[in-house]
């Protein structure tokens, strides 16, 4: 992705069913070279056999996503979202952009957007996204669309 290019990310895709190492589905490859991605390489990944204690961002479409990669894959909830809420908080924090480093003012603004959580959060409902698995074509573009205005502003509000 462009919009990480000079910061060392390491990304990793998981799902929350036990696949097994199972190429990207059809339907999802055809929608992601609509994106320019290429998931011919990819295989399916469980997160309960992941490791997600050292990353310092993962994001879930859906709040169940959440609570497995806390709870199964010991992300750290302070750094863990769906991704409409995190761009939804992140838009909410005021004033202007902090350290000049690209990479520490985005560590920053994810401690931000935690600390703008309402007290009780982890009980509250989120904004979510939509999982597309299961959903007929028309639905699964709509969530492309929603995945691809949320990435967007991700970026700005993140990495700009």
């Amino acid at each position: 992705m462009r919009e990480t290019k000079g910061f060392p990310v390491r990304t990793a895709s998981l799902g929350t069913l036990d696949l097994g190492p199972r190429p990207a589905m059809p339907e999802a490859v055809v929608l992601a070279e609509s994106l320019g991605l290429d998931l011919s390489r990819h295989r399916a990944r469980n997160l309960a056999d992941a490791d997600l204690a050292d990353f310092d961002l993962v994001l879930g479409f859906e709040r169940r996503h959440v609570l497995a990669a806390v709870v199964d894959a010991d992300a750290p909830i302070e750094q863990t979202f769906t991704l409409p809420d995190f761009v939804d908080l992140l838009s909410a924090i005021p004033g202007p952009p902090l350290p000049s480093d690209r990479l520490e003012r985005a560590l920053v603004r994810i401690r931000q957007a935690h600390a703008l959580r309402p007290q009780g959060f982890r009980n509250a409902p989120m904004e979510e996204l939509r999982d597309p698995l299961g959903l007929p074509a028309a639905a699964q573009r709509k969530t492309v669309q929603e995945l691809e205005r949320l990435v967007s502003e991700l970026s700005e509000l993140l990495l700009a």
